[in-house]
């Protein structure tokens, strides 16, 4: 009866466990997710005539915490803060590595592909 018992408590315990640890690896991929479209959609405001990046800024300003363990996004985070290079160059890095942290497949686009934005103004 004991042994009943135990193993009751012990089978609910463990899928408890278990259920905690699989949520939270689909929340940390459901925000990546989040960010990589987030940073798609207003990629329009890197355009030259555009003056409003607010939007664009907070998202950038996530990264360090929500890619903290990925040294690439995070060197590619850097040159952006310290204007190092071409920032063409390093946006579609840090786009580009942020889609494969977020498992979103984008090894066959080019550079202009993630550059070009739509912008239809009335």
């Amino acid at each position: 009866m004991y042994i009943t018992i135990i193993a009751s408590l012990l089978s609910g315990i463990i899928a408890t466990i278990i259920t905690i640890i699989v949520n939270h690896r689909w929340e940390r991929q459901r925000i990546k997710n989040n960010i990589a479209i987030e940073l798609f959609g207003y990629r329009y405001q890197l355009l030259k005539d555009n003056d409003k990046t607010e939007e664009l800024n907070i998202i950038l300003n996530k990264i360090p915490i929500i890619f903290a363990n990925n040294e690439k996004i995070l060197a590619a985070y850097e040159k952006i803060l310290s204007e190092t290079g071409d920032r063409d160059d390093v946006l579609v890095t840090l786009i580009k590595e942020i889609c494969l942290d977020a498992g979103i497949n984008c090894a066959n686009w080019n550079d202009s592909r993630i550059l070009q934005v739509c912008n239809i103004k009335h």
